[in-house]
């Protein structure tokens, strides 16, 4: 998918990452809706420039189209903590506690 873009905005998320919203002038084609919402979810690149010409990266993602192990996880430990009725503020706090007592539970299997 190819097409001419505005910059418009960008969101900081709790988690580090960064939610990006682009626009466009440019009139599609009734298809392109389709195509578009057959990708949502999916996982790309997006290579974004005021130049013209910019070249595509070729290398794949890891696991393309789908979360890795550690973005599932984390995904699932966010959900806990939502569900538990906690907030945006405190999910750092959460995901380092959550983290440690993984971790610790590990530890305690190894034979160390």
């Amino acid at each position: 998918m190819k097409l001419p873009v505005i910059f418009e905005n960008f969101s900081p998320r709790a988690d580090k990452s960064v939610s990006l919203r682009f626009g466009s002038m440019l009139e599609v084609p009734d298809t392109f809706y389709t195509e578009l919402a057959s990708e949502r979810g999916l996982q790309g690149w997006i290579n974004f420039s005021p130049e013209k010409n910019v070249p595509v990266p070729t290398e794949r993602l890891p696991e393309t189209g789908k979360m890795t192990n550690s973005q599932r996880l984390r995904w699932k430990i966010k959900k806990l903590h939502i569900q538990r009725g906690g907030s945006e503020e405190s999910w750092e706090t959460f995901y380092t506690k959550a983290m440690k007592e993984f971790e610790k539970q590990i530890d305690s299997k190894l034979d160390i």
